[in-house]
């Protein structure tokens, strides 16, 4: 009885093998690749990220070689903060396409978000051979000097990329970052507020500019860029701790417990102290 049992096992299973591996011949030659890669495009597009790296993969297996899937689903990855796949699926772009720039560049946000800039700097000095003429990798560079602590350093980078694209946001934003570590206050006023005019979508340039503003006192500043800056990110718990501390800097405590409470609920830990802090007061 036994022995009958355990060779129907073996045969079932015999079987089941057979059928995965027919389905899987059928998959592999009836399936079109090209439609795995719109379906992705179409999910990465909707911002479904996971559902775009599935396809993605699946034209894989079926063989594609598309270095645009391939920068697409790096995008994908790293929309996800995978960064450490994110960096494989930009490296495998640009191995089908040596001159991809767009990848170069995704690559080397990706290195600097998994906290390698020195990897991020070696990128794009490729990418700024390919495109010499062009802002944003300068930019970047300039961003990812400031990520090894070489603050001054990063400066000419900066000052390049607005001399190839002086209405270039990201470009005074980042030399007014810069400016802001070397205390040179007056000069990141200056640069953060041409960004803010040249693209009033700059949130990293609105944060920077209301922290100035606060350390100055100039809380109807700071407030007026808190307030661009949640507008743009509302699930930013920290823009309304930093707000609710200038609204008390102004005098508005009731609005600052307002803010400071948000932040709190939003899970920003630093919110509770301040909090009883005011209670106590």
């Amino acid at each position: 009885m036994n022995a009958k049992w355990d060779t129907g096992i073996f045969m079932f299973k015999k079987l089941l093998l057979a059928a995965i591996f027919c389905n899987l011949f059928v998959f592999m030659y009836s399936a079109d690749p090209q439609s795995f890669i719109d379906s992705g495009n179409a999910k990465f597009a909707a911002d479904d990220y996971k559902g775009a790296i599935e396809d993605f993969n699946k034209a894989d297996v079926l063989g594609s070689a598309d270095p645009v899937m391939a920068y697409t689903r790096g995008m994908a990855y790293y929309n996800l903060e995978e960064y450490k796949f994110a960096i494989g699926s930009f490296s495998a772009a640009i191995s089908l396409k040596p001159d991809y720039s767009d990848a170069y560049i995704g690559l080397s946000d990706a290195q600097l978000k998994s906290g390698d800039p020195k990897a991020a700097i070696d990128t794009l000095n490729r990418v700024i051979k390919i495109i010499p003429v062009a802002a944003e990798p300068y930019v970047k560079r300039g961003l990812a000097i400031i990520a090894t602590g070489d603050i001054k350093g990063s400066l000419p980078d900066f000052d390049k990329a607005i001399s190839l694209a002086p209405k270039n946001s990201d470009a005074y934003c980042g030399r007014g970052i810069a400016k802001e570590e070397l205390n040179d206050i007056q000069g990141a006023i200056i640069d953060l507020t041409k960004a803010i005019d040249l693209n009033k979508s700059n949130k990293t340039a609105c944060l920077h500019s209301a922290g100035i503003k606060t350390a100055l006192k100039d809380y109807k500043g700071a407030i007026k860029d808190f307030n661009r800056a949640i507008e743009l990110d509302p699930k930013n718990a920290e823009a309304y701790f930093n707000r609710g501390l200038a609204k008390d800097g102004k005098g508005d405590r009731e609005g600052a417990i307002d803010d400071i409470t948000t932040a709190g609920d939003m899970g920003y830990e630093k919110a509770y102290a301040v909090l009883k802090q005011f209670h106590n007061n």
